[in-house]
């Protein structure tokens, strides 16, 4: 017998609990935002959402999920802090403990080569440099993507980046913090993420702590050119076109195409172009490109607006000043994750992605104590 199940409820159904659960933390958010900063960030972020479904004379579901979400995590800091705390920290190892356990498992399928949920095979002429960068360390001819519980590796990633920031806030032992990032490297390793790498190299450059920031550009930008263009050999031959859109040069021996990214936002802006920016439909562009934007800014732009999105990225720079003055006092894995998923909404939907609020939102208000110079009131 077949079972109906309807995700979406059981997902709202969860939403409307968790505003049950935290019902004081809510009121007294909202309290404070349209009591004493009516004019603050936030409450501006929420009346643009508000603008926005009138200009267009209709309600959007993506735009309410990103509202529901934007409002609850930013009010886990509002009230019970210490509580929330705990609350996030054992709901993020514990998730991210099942996301290890869901790699090894695929590793180990992968390595005895029979079928399984846990990992997907690269498909044929897939452009992936981490994999290749992979395979010549450890001198393998590995070929799987291994997501293990998760629906794709780029969220298995999410998880394990958002569980390694956040290690050094639990009270755990050392030695047992040292094991926990060990096995949790490994297991980003193995998924094949290419924001796991990102993430890696971004720990690497830290030690260079003076030219951290130089770094970051740097790496974010090649990592974004790696995204956003695929190179191969004039002489492969290209079955599957849905990695290599469109070439746009040679040099030598190798051809250089738009990737399935870059043709993604291309389409998206001629589209919000088409519809004068403010009036996207998100669910017209998904049935355009039969995909998601892969961008949290498109996908921001369609479902909130432009000026909403404008004073999200002054939300998020305010975020980021905050967190680089406070460096000094802060585990540098911490910011590190915050800068590798702030890098990643380029091509990244997190706008209903609940790990990617928690990071940039509530671990901003919950995890930064008095004694390492909380950070309040963006």
């Amino acid at each position: 017998m077949k079972l109906d199940l309807n995700i979406n409820l059981i997902i709202y159904f969860l939403l409307f609990y968790l505003f049950f659960l935290f019902r004081n933390e809510l009121i007294a958010y909202v309290t404070y935002l349209f009591k004493k900063k009516l004019a603050s960030i936030d409450t501006l972020i929420l009346i643009s959402i508000l603008l926005h479904f009138a200009i267009n004379k209709s309600i959007s579901v993506p735009g309410l999920s990103f509202a529901a979400l934007f409002i609850f995590f930013s009010s886990l800091g509002s009230s019970n802090r210490k509580k929330n705390m705990n609350i996030v920290l054992k709901s993020i190892m514990i998730v991210s403990f099942l996301t290890v356990i869901g790699v090894l498992i695929g590793y180990a399928k992968g390595i005895q080569g029979s079928p399984s949920i846990f990992y997907t095979v690269q498909p044929h002429n897939y452009p992936s440099p981490t994999l290749d960068l992979f395979n010549t360390i450890f001198g393998t001819n590995w070929k799987y993507q291994i997501s293990g519980f998760q629906f794709s590796i780029n969220y298995t990633a999410y998880m394990l980046i958002a569980a390694l920031a956040l290690i050094d806030f639990t009270n755990t032992s050392k030695p047992l913090k040292m094991i926990s990032y060990v096995v949790i490297i490994f297991a980003l390793i193995l998924s094949q993420a290419k924001v796991g790498y990102l993430f890696l190299a971004l720990i690497i450059v830290n030690k260079f702590r003076n030219f951290f920031y130089t770094f970051l550009i740097l790496i974010s930008c090649g990592y974004l050119m790696l995204a956003h263009f695929t190179i191969s050999h004039s002489e492969m031959l290209i079955k599957n076109i849905h990695y290599f859109r469109e070439k746009i040069f040679s040099f030598g021996d190798y051809d250089v195409y738009l990737s399935f990214f870059s043709w993604l936002k291309l389409v998206a802006l001629e589209y919000l172009h088409s519809v004068k920016w403010f009036f996207g439909d998100y669910y017209k562009l998904v049935d355009l490109i039969s995909a998601d934007p892969h961008s949290f800014w498109i996908s921001l732009l369609l479902i909130s607006g432009p000026i909403s999105t404008a004073l999200v990225v002054i939300k998020f720079f305010k975020i980021e000043k905050k967190i680089r003055a406070n460096r000094a006092s802060l585990p540098s894995i911490f910011y590190i994750g915050v800068y590798t998923l702030l890098v990643e909404t380029l091509i990244w939907d997190a706008y209903d992605a609940p790990i990617f609020w928690i990071i940039l939102l509530s671990s901003t208000s919950l995890f930064l104590t008095k004694e390492r110079n909380s950070i309040q009131g963006y």
